[in-house]
């Protein structure tokens, strides 16, 4: 036994002895070594067939070691060929140039269906890269691992020699293997690295080919409608199958209706019977889920020919790129959703064949088409996987060759986005009322129609108003009044037009009406009560336009009576503008309403001593003097009290209301002039102070 072990790590401790240079490895070299172990194998194996049974543990120990030696050179010799057969690859792959590219590819100009094959053959080769990468990142822990376990293995044979033991030939066997498994994993490292450098290659060269086949796509309607037959014949083969399952489903609930009905191991065969209603309810979904991504595909495929033909504008590559993303994500619930699927088939078939081992002959049968009908779901389940990994392919193209147009953007492109945000911004919904949309447009539009609605409705009561003042038989103060209406009527005319034309129901406004109650009820009662009040003023007119009013001590004349307030002018030639509801509300002269003959009243008072019927009678001259004072009703004198300081008069005339104030004037004016020449004195207030000596 001892020789044998001789024999066999002879090798290995000269492969030691030249250090970790793995990539030095030949097939010469390692067939050598694979020979010694596959020798040693065959001829523990004859011993332990002889040997003495309790020596028989520790010889199979060791075999299993060599059976694991023998492995790792057996893969060694794998990766020294596949190592070969990379570097003749990378010497025959020349640096592509595009001469080349087109050498390779057949006379442009080319169509979509060519230029998938070659973006087919450019992802395969994308995902042979990344399956390198991996490859590389699992490699390279692996040979750490690996390098790890030599130095474990060393460090017991050390400190097993340290110990003063013998030499523990199955640690030796163990090291030996872990030599080779770290040898087999640099080689594997090695390669995997060749062979990312070899996709590399084959990638750039791929990217050429396939940019300069989309530098020469062109429309090409043959293929288009080659790709909508083909789409056609898989609508129609998907629309039969979904016929098919339907029927298969509606036999298989009339078979169970059967079974209920005959009562036999109902109970039982229940389970088996959802599983295969399940399987054929899902596979209708499927075919039902593919019809829709079918028809799907169809829009697809004429979007991309629209590309070659003409290029869209940015709005319509917006809604393209927006509905492409909905559907992208709609193949990605699905994928999901069918993952969840498959992982959950798997049990079930595993149980199903268990029961069909343990079962009774009588309930074989069913579970055989319960197994039967889950296959064929798996096997569905694929095709629909296949189906949707197409389509999924085919919408990613889609949307990187919308992508690349939507980067060449012209000043057309510019003012096709900003009328389309302004047209997301015009048809805005401000709020809907009954099914009625209240939009951004239709309140613009109304606002516009108000306001020159507003302007014709004053130009036609100025029109309207200058044929009543030429109008003989209209009372001139009655006017404004038929104008107000007359301009208040158009307004709401305006109104009704507005709304019927911007399509507004007044539905539309009911909410305003609690909302203007509550605003009464707080804070427009003022507000309100001058708007009526100018109604009943314009109607009853207890005061109009030009009449001479007197309030508060002011006197003025009505100027114009507003829906509001009422302009009032001085004489004074102020403007005072006097709220509605003060002239219902308030005691108001308005001397316009009397006669033309107004009385006045002229107080003056004299001294103590004169004579009082002498001061009459002078009155009543200077009165009948004025030209400014009527002699009918005639002119008269009362007097009134004996005063403080003086006795006084009154003295009452008789005028016309436009010298109701001067009339006054001029007779004090004449009583100053003639008075003192008559002696009689016109007292003023005195007081006299006596002062007592004490």
């Amino acid at each position: 036994m001892l020789v044998m072990l001789a024999l066999i790590l002879v090798p290995a401790s000269a492969s030691r002895a030249q250090g970790d240079k793995a990539v030095t490895l030949t097939p010469a070299a390692i067939t050598a070594r694979l020979a010694a172990v596959q020798a040693s194998i065959a001829q523990t194996e004859d011993w332990v067939r002889t040997a003495d049974p309790s020596l028989a543990p520790e010889a199979k120990a060791q075999l299993l070691w060599l059976r694991k030696t023998e492995a790792a050179y057996q893969a060694q010799l794998t990766g020294l060929k596949r190592r070969e057969s990379l570097h003749a690859d990378l010497a025959r792959l020349k640096k592509p140039t595009e001469a080349d590219v087109r050498q390779q590819l057949d006379k442009p100009p080319y169509n979509l269906s060519y230029y998938d094959r070659f973006l087919d053959e450019r992802d395969a080769i994308t995902q042979q890269k990344k399956a390198c990468e991996n490859s590389i990142k699992m490699e390279t822990r692996a040979t750490e691992d690996a390098r790890a376990q030599v130095e474990s293995v060393k460090e017991r044979i050390r400190a097993a020699g340290e110990n003063g033991g013998a030499d523990d030939a199955q640690l030796k066997l163990e090291l030996q293997f872990a030599e080779a498994s770290l040898e087999q994993h640099r080689l594997a490292l090695e390669n995997s690295r060749l062979e990312l450098e070899l996709m590399e290659a084959k990638a750039e060269a791929a990217g050429l080919r396939v940019d300069w086949i989309k530098k020469q796509l062109h429309f090409d309607a043959a293929d288009l409608k080659a790709q909508l037959d083909k789409i056609s014949a898989r609508r129609k083969a998907h629309q039969e199958r979904q016929e098919t399952l339907s029927a298969d489903l509606h036999e298989l609930e009339k078979e169970w209706q059967a079974l209920m009905a005959e009562k036999k191991n109902a109970e039982t065969l229940l389970p088996q019977f959802e599983l295969q209603r399940q399987a054929k309810q899902k596979a209708l979904e499927q075919t039902e889920n593919l019809l829709q991504v079918i028809n799907q595909e169809e829009q697809l495929w004429q979007h991309r020919y629209e590309l070659l033909k003409q290029r869209p504008a940015q709005t319509t590559l917006q809604e393209w790129a927006k509905g492409l993303s909905a559907f992208t994500a709609s193949l990605n619930r699905l994928l999901e959703q069918l993952q969840d699927e498959q992982m959950a088939l798997q049990p079930q078939i595993a149980g199903l064949y268990k029961e069909l081992g343990a079962g009774d002959q009588g309930d074989g049968v069913s579970r055989k088409k319960t197994i039967l009908a889950l296959s064929q779901q798996i096997r569905s389940s694929m095709e629909y996987h296949s189906e949707l990994k197409i389509a999924q392919t085919l919408a990613e193209r889609l949307a990187n060759e919308i992508g690349l147009s939507r980067e060449k953007i012209t000043p057309m492109d510019v003012l096709s986005v900003s009328w389309s945000w302004t047209r997301k911004v015009w048809n805005f919904e401000l709020w809907v009322i009954d099914d009625h949309p209240v939009t951004v447009k239709k309140v613009l539009v109304a606002v516009v129609i108000l306001i020159v609605g507003i302007l014709l409705a004053k130009a036609l009561m100025r029109s309207f108003v200058k044929h009543l003042e030429r109008a003989p038989r209209i009372n001139k103060n009655s006017i404004p009044i038929i104008a107000k209406v007359v301009y208040y009527f158009l307004l709401i005319l305006v109104v009704l037009f507005t709304l019927k034309t911007v399509r507004i129901p007044l539905t539309a406004f009911t909410f305003l009406g609690g909302a203007l109650a509550i605003g009464i009820g707080f804070g427009a009662q003022n507000l309100l009560s001058n708007f009526i009040s100018g109604f009943i003023i314009m109607m009853e007119q207890p005061i109009r336009i030009g009449d001479q009013v007197e309030m508060d001590g002011r006197i003025g004349v009505i100027k114009e009576i507003g829906a509001r307030c009422t302009h009032m002018q001085t004489f004074d030639n102020i403007d005072i503008m006097v709220p509605n509801s003060f002239f219902l509300e308030k005691s108001i002269i308005n001397r316009s309403k009397i006669d033309e003959i107004c009385r006045a009243k002229i107080s003056v008072g004299v001294a103590y001593g004169s004579d009082t019927r002498e001061v009459e009678s002078r009155l009543v001259e200077l009165a009948k003097a004025s030209p400014l004072v009527l002699d009918d009703p005639a002119p008269f004198v009362l007097f009134q009290e004996f005063g403080a300081s003086t006795m006084d008069f009154e003295l009452f005339i008789w005028v016309r209301l436009e010298n109701l104030a001067r009339a006054p004037s001029e007779i004090r004016h004449a009583i100053a002039a003639t008075f003192p020449k008559e002696g009689i004195e016109i007292a003023f207030p005195q007081m006299d102070v006596h002062l007592k000596q004490g």
